[in-house]
């Protein structure tokens, strides 16, 4: 994000252009987010050359006369960057509270934790966080993954430069050729870089440090050669023109989300270099257009409005419980967020900028610095005191007296009246298992590979269970441990978020990384028969009944069936329009957080594989009644989501799930010879 223009002594050469291309590339940021529906201008990518271009200029200037001081430099950046950042996420921190429901208090406390220290890129990239418009879901500081890349930048580059000058001093080589061959070699690297991730992953490209370099990298290897640049002012008159008209054009014509910074971001970044080239000219027109009042009005807060606008639009859709934003909200937004970047840089900016004259340079450091860490050390002391109290809830909900949940459904239990456990602000992170057990939803390669989980250990020839498919059949992880741990049995999940086991198309099929997950799937598992596979059967969804499995499915079944592999398929769990959770909070019962049991599942010989000799299910019963399927059964807060089962609930399952498989004659017989020993029973399969 855009910091305040670098100045520079009068020995330094000023590019007076470059504060109207910031304030255009800002407006065009802000636009596209307000009106674009999410859309990427390549405003960034220009700030990203623009910071780039003027730190390298100011640095490798001063290191030239021997001016350079590092902690003033480093002290620099901080005073006029952090500050504003941190007001604007004690904001945030204090609208999350006000506004929005507590099932999303921990994971926005970990973002202002991360944005706080600069690291909220990579805190995107370890969340697996996509880029995305705005929503009221939407992540509030999403926006500062850029003022991240940029703060790393300025903070750690100065310091390569400084250490490149000392070792060129030493061996006698000249510094500027030494910086340039450093600057090449790693433009064309991360720019290799950035080729293969954004087709291999895209989110992680677009969020990287690594593959954003050679755009900063570009910006350095201008300031390299700026001083030397001496164009006919038509020539450079021109060459400002046609940057400025990419620029303006570029989020038009390129979907950056999905492109950026791969190949394609050469369009802003060529943007961007072509007025700093055309620049050096000193063209009159270049100046008109771009060093004018209207462009350094818009330029002096564009910082602020950067950091203003994507939380107000968060912010403002989530607590009109608005989809989207409309015309009108868009205009309210904007005008709200340029009054507030208007008046924090009048009251916050410009003041503090003016002090860091008069205090020594270690010190301002240490301030601004001293205020981050308490700003990450609150933001984690939120999500460490959240964890905690998870972990109390759990151990709470472990009282099978009282929090009989599936029980009440299928035995009868009666725990009484009790409050819903987990407590519903706490219900998001009751999950099965940790992250490192299941594949990412992601489409890229890395996606690809199968991640065998080992949930249990049995005897060396103990029977083998597998889970296999997306979150669906995650959720049932609690319960199938729980019966296999009854009866010896070894169990491995081997899941991929949103994909079905399926095989010649993918399940579902418009999702080409679900087709090649399942191949690697089926290749693992007829490699290695496991003696049952638990799998997903029928589809539900938030609206209209539920869908029988599709030929992909069955046919995966039918060919583990052939390897002498038992393949039990699950109906499909309920689908909410709503989050259970937050619609417990906000009603305080669960009777207006039910749906009516017709419009989740359909009659059940309409939906059950017609021919296939897999086992099928119907575990409809352990959700629904016959009229409704609630948010809360037998005092237990069923869903952690709109769809996903808590792992409390899912342990309640146990009983149930052990019922039904004694009844296809596939669980373990207790009562043998052998702890682990399996009787198969010839009954007849509802399949």
């Amino acid at each position: 994000m855009p910091s305040s223009l670098a100045e520079t002594s009068p020995r330094r050469r000023y590019v007076a252009e470059l504060q109207g291309l910031r304030g255009l590339a800002l407006l065009l940021v802000v636009v596209f987010h307000l009106f674009g529906q999410g859309r990427v201008s390549g405003g960034v990518d220009v700030f990203l050359v623009v910071s780039a271009f003027l730190c390298t200029l100011t640095v490798t200037s001063r290191l030239d006369d021997g001016t350079f001081a590092p902690s003033r430099q480093v002290g620099r950046t901080f005073w006029r960057l952090l500050p504003l950042s941190l007001l604007v996420l004690a904001v945030v921190a204090l609208l999350t509270a006000l506004v929005l429901p507590a099932t999303r208090w921990p994971g926005i406390a970990q973002q202002v934790a991360a944005s706080a220290v600069g690291l909220e890129n990579w805190e995107l990239v370890r969340t697996g966080l996509s880029y995305g418009g705005a929503g009221p879901s939407a992540n509030p500081l999403q926006h500062f993954w850029s003022l991240s890349v940029q703060l790393q930048f300025l903070v750690v580059w100065p310091l390569v430069l400084l250490g490149v000058h000392r070792f060129a001093r030493r061996t006698g080589v000249p510094a500027r050729r030494a910086v340039a061959g450093l600057v090449g070699a790693m433009t064309l690297l991360s720019f290799a870089h950035a080729a293969v991730t954004s087709v291999t992953d895209q989110d992680v490209a677009y969020y990287s440090t690594f593959t954003r370099f050679w755009e900063l990298g570009i910006g350095a290897a201008l300031a390299l050669v700026f001083p030397y640049l001496r164009l006919p002012r038509r020539l450079g008159g021109v060459l400002v023109v046609g940057g400025l008209l990419l620029l303006v054009t570029c989020g038009f014509v390129l979907d950056g989300g999905s492109l950026f910074p791969g190949p394609w971001a050469l369009w802003p970044v060529g943007a961007a270099s072509l007025v700093i080239v055309g620049s050096a000219g000193g063209s009159p027109l270049a100046r008109r257009l771009l060093d004018n009042r209207p462009w350094r009005v818009v330029a002096d807060s564009s910082y602020a409005l950067y950091l203003w606008h994507w939380p107000v639009m968060v912010f403002y859709l989530a607590y009109r419980f608005h989809l989207e934003l409309g015309y009108r909200g868009a205009v309210l937004v904007l005008l709200v967020s340029c009054a507030l970047a208007w008046a924090t840089t009048r009251l916050v900016e410009r003041p503090l900028r003016s002090t860091f004259s008069r205090i020594a340079p270690r010190r301002s450091i240490l301030v601004v610095a001293a205020a981050c860490l308490t700003v990450a050390l609150g933001g984690l002391g939120v999500t460490t005191s959240i964890h905690t109290k998870v972990q109390d809830e759990l151990v709470l909900a472990a009282d099978r007296s009282t929090y009989v949940g599936a029980r009440a459904l299928h035995e009868g239990a009666d725990g009484g009246e009790q409050p819903p456990r987990p407590a519903p602000e706490l219900a998001a992170f009751d999950k099965p298992v940790d992250d490192s057990c299941v594949q990412s939803h992601l489409d890229a390669p890395r996606y690809d590979a199968v991640v065998r989980c080992p949930l249990t250990t049995g005897a060396q020839d103990a029977p083998r269970l597998a889970l296999v498919g997306g979150s669906h059949i995650e959720q049932w992880i609690p319960a199938a441990v729980a019966v296999a741990e009854r009866h010896g049995w070894s169990v491995t999940a081997m899941i991929k978020h949103g994909c079905r086991l399926g095989v010649e198309t993918p399940s579902p099929p418009d999702r080409p990384a679900c087709g090649r997950w399942s191949a690697n799937a089926m290749e693992e598992l007829t490699s290695e028969p496991p003696d049952l596979v638990l799998l997903s059967g029928t589809w539900t969804g938030t609206s209209g009944v539920e869908r029988p499995p599709d030929e992909g499915q069955i046919l995966a079944w039918d060919e583990l069936v052939l390897e002498g592999v038992d393949v039990v398929a699950l109906r499909d769990t309920p689908r909410f329009a709503w989050s259970v959770p937050e619609c417990l909070l906000e009603n305080g019962t669960p009777d207006p957080c039910a749906k009516h049991r017709d419009l989740v599942y359909a009659e059940w010989s309409t939906v059950r594989a017609p021919a296939t000799d897999a086992h099928q299910l119907d575990v409809s019963e352990l959700f629904c009644s016959a009229r409704a399927c609630s948010a809360v059964i037998g005092n237990v807060v069923a869903y952690q989501d709109r769809d996903h089962l808590t792992a409390t609930y899912a342990r309640t399952l146990t009983g149930a799930l052990d019922a039904e498989l004694q009844e296809l004659g596939l669980s373990i017989h207790v009562e043998g010879p052998e702890p682990g020993s399996v009787t198969k029973v010839p009954t007849e399969s509802p399949g």
